[in-house]
Order: structure tokens, then sequence, then C-alpha cells
């Protein structure tokens, strides 16, 4: 029933089956993730050329959308 999503497992349930595959589930608070540290560490593997490319892009994209275009 689980694979149908026709029912969600409860916390219990979901503990039993991390566990019986041989790990744990820990859970806890942290804030917001803003994607900027992915990014960033993404942004290092391209090419400076592709980079500035797809920036500039973007920074028109967002000019011609403040725009109204």
């Amino acid at each position: 029933m689980y694979e149908a999503g026709t029912r969600s497992p409860t916390l219990d349930t979901l503990l039993r089956i991390i566990r019986a595959a041989g790990s744990d589930l820990r859970i806890g608070l942290s804030g917001p993730d803003t994607h900027t540290i992915t990014r960033e560490r993404f942004e290092k593997t391209l090419d400076p050329k592709v980079l500035e490319e797809f920036n500039a892009k973007e920074r028109e994209r967002v000019r011609l959308a403040r725009l109204g275009r």
C-alpha cells in the first residue's frame, strides 16, 4: 500500500523500515535552505565563460521581466 501511495507510514513504521535496512533516522531543525552553498559549489565546476554567459542571460531575463516583457 505504501508503494501505491494510498497510505503513508507512521514515524514508527518508517523507523522500523529504515532500521531493517541497516540505517538510522536522525531528525533535527535547521534554518531554511537557500541553495546558496549548493549553487556556489556547482558554479565552481563550470567553465568561467559558460557561467558568465548564463549570468548575462539571467540578468537580461530579469531586466525584461521588470519591464513587463
